[in-house]
């Protein structure tokens, strides 16, 4: 039994839009661009979409990597 003020740490697999645009800092257009060209993987439950955390991580690591150039 829990004591009064004690709160159960929760781990979340799933979050909606905004979500994850607060997340990773960009906004809910680019989030939403990325669902829509296939590279974010979301589902559908009612009318709300949901990315779980491995897809949001997939996708993150499948981002391109930027080399930096030197400058001569």
């Amino acid at each position: 039994m829990r004591e009064k003020g004690q709160e159960r740490e929760v781990h979340r697999r799933a979050y909606k839009i905004p979500e994850i645009a607060a997340r990773n800092g960009l906004s809910q257009t680019t989030i939403k661009a990325e669902i829509r060209s296939g590279r974010l993987r979301a589902r559908k439950v009612r009318k709300s979409t949901i990315i779980f955390d491995e897809d949001e991580e997939a996708w993150r690591q499948a981002l391109p990597v930027r080399v930096p150039t030197t400058a001569a």
